[in-house]
């Protein structure tokens, strides 16, 4: 195994590290992987990127289908996905640095972590790709949806036993949540510019929404809209992001 080699020193482009290229071709090295992720992202083309992806990839969150379904529907809410990489380093067949992703009204920033493995056609990634976005985006995603069906117990999933807030902990947050839900008709959660830092184990993710409530009494049917900024704390637990305070 080569020793570590620091390959970036600043926050460049990874396109930069990437010779130009048929995209058809295999990539022959690490940085060749990383500029035809960079191109394929940029394009929004999840069959390319599945193209540099191993047969028998696996992360956290699963296998090469929950990739595929996580990156279309990366490209459908954002838009094209513009990554960079500052302090970039290559260690054998892993590649680890500082990850920064744009895309509309979406910014992230965190570790890159990414495991290939050598095949005869060229360098292919076995695991790590965008897991933190993918992972943190997937529990925001959900406690949305949960929101939005009145489905207390699925909202509950997403956040951590060891949540903390102005109001106590889960069970506390629960039983407000379970009596709030109970008195809308309706519940829309519109969400925008989303803002992702991960530091290891942590989460900070910073979000504009426009929440909408309906609901029903003798006065008839009324709608309630509440604009704001939210900040939520989130905690890696085993494989799972989860809340672990910003609710109230």
């Amino acid at each position: 195994m080569r020793p570590p080699c620091r390959l970036a020193a600043g926050l460049v482009p990874i396109a930069l590290l990437w010779p130009a290229c048929s995209r058809r071709a295999r990539p022959s090295s690490p940085e060749e992987v990383l500029g035809a992720l960079r191109g394929a992202c940029t394009e929004r083309d999840t069959g390319a990127i599945l193209g540099l992806v191993d047969r028998e990839y696996s992360d956290d969150l699963g296998g090469v289908g929950r990739l595929e379904d996580d990156l279309r529907q990366l490209f459908t809410v954002y838009g094209s996905l513009s990554l960079r990489v500052a302090d970039l380093r290559s260690e054998g067949e892993r590649l680890t640095g500082q990850l920064a992703v744009e895309g509309r009204a979406f910014r992230f920033e965190g570790p890159l972590a990414i495991q290939l493995v050598s095949r005869p056609m060229g360098h292919l990634i076995r695991s790590g790709l965008l897991c933190d976005l993918r992972g943190v985006v997937k529990t925001l995603r959900e406690r949305r949806i949960a929101l939005e069906q009145g489905d207390a117990e699925r909202l509950g999933r997403a956040i951590s036993m060891s949540y903390r807030g102005r109001g106590g902990g889960f069970a506390e947050l629960m039983d407000r949540v379970r009596v709030d839900l109970a008195a809308v008709q309706m519940t829309a959660l519109i969400i925008r510019d989303v803002d992702i830092r991960v530091a290891q184990d942590r989460a900070t993710a910073r979000q504009s929404y426009l929440l909408i409530h309906r609901a029903g009494g003798d006065g008839g049917t009324r709608s309630v809209e509440k604009r704001a900024r939210e900040r939520l704390e989130l905690a890696k637990e085993g494989a799972r992001w989860r809340i672990v305070a910003g609710l109230g």
